[in-house]
């Protein structure tokens, strides 16, 4: 049995219609045509879907079956070919994204967020990981884009620095420090400090010790945590101060106080890295609309 989809749309239109005429016209077909379309259906379906008259055409009992499934099968077929489309055109799919700790931060979440209105049909599945395996799911093609802690150039890759974040100091409530407008090191020495884990934080806490070892400060570290709300939560719990990235600023509660470190040069990046050989239209668009909102 072979049915093709022409047959299908000719029978809803000539059921819906219940005339042959005014079905061809629609159809854009001779009224001969399309009684020889529908004939063939119903021979290869073995079963009569229409009672013709010279006055009228009805719909057997067997057609009024057959015609809600044929309406279900066209009508699926029109959104697999919409859908199919708009995801040649970069409008549907799935995009798949990297973070750190230290780019959830900053930028990402509202770039993020404005991507995902301007393209409702986009599925965004954000993954948490280090730099370094990012980078391996980067290269096993099971991410899209990686926003990473630090600036990294790899072969292969394309990057671009989505923020560039200088040093803030945090402390408990009530700490004595916390009555000057802004900190250096100096005035941490011999202070207790949390700080994120190295496993989880190795870049970062690569890039604060070139900082202290510049400077000839030893932190006194007494806690360490696996992601910046810990950090922050601790901080608040009274033990330990801390020295983060400014863009943590705004997800802090009111009970950590927040000041400037100064005397310090170096800033701390986020990138943004990406295959150079995995165009496709819905990475073209996030590239694009990152590159908008960096504007901003």
């Amino acid at each position: 049995m072979r049915v093709e989809i022409r047959q299908l749309k000719a029978f809803i239109v000539v059921a819906e219609k219940l005339h042959f005429g005014q079905a061809a016209t629609a159809l854009h077909l001779t009224q001969p045509a399309l009684s020889r379309t529908v004939q063939q259906l119903e021979e290869a379906i073995g079963e009569p879907l229409l009672i013709r008259s010279n006055r009228s055409v009805s719909v057997t009992e067997a057609g009024r079956v057959f015609l809600d499934k044929a309406q279900r099968i066209v009508d699926d077929l029109d959104d697999a070919i919409e859908l199919t489309r708009q995801a040649a055109g970069g409008e549907k799919g799935k995009l798949r994204i990297g973070y750190t700790d230290m780019a959830i931060l900053g930028r990402l979440p509202d770039v993020v967020h404005a991507f995902r209105e301007r393209y409702p049909g986009v599925e965004v599945e954000m993954l948490y990981a280090p730099n370094t395996p990012q980078l391996h799911l980067l290269e096993d093609d099971r991410l899209d884009f990686a926003f990473v802690s630090g600036v990294i150039q790899a072969e292969g890759f394309d990057t671009r620095v989505v923020q560039d974040d200088r040093f803030v100091v945090l402390l408990p409530p009530g700490h004595p420090l916390a009555e000057k407008a802004e900190l250096t090191l100096a005035d941490l020495r011999g202070e207790p400090f949390v700080i994120g884990i190295r496993q989880n934080w190795r870049d970062y806490r690569r890039h604060l010790d070139a900082i202290f070892l510049e400077q000839r400060f030893e932190p006194r570290i007494v806690q360490e945590a696996y992601n910046s709300q810990a950090v922050f939560a601790f901080v608040a719990a009274g033990m330990g101060v801390s020295v983060h990235i400014e863009s943590a600023r705004r997800w802090m509660c009111d009970r950590v106080a927040v000041r400037p470190l100064t005397g310090v040069d170096s800033t701390f990046q986020t990138s943004a890295l990406w295959r150079s050989d995995g165009d496709s239209p819905l990475k073209r668009h996030f590239l694009e609309h990152l590159y908008q909102s960096l504007k901003m």
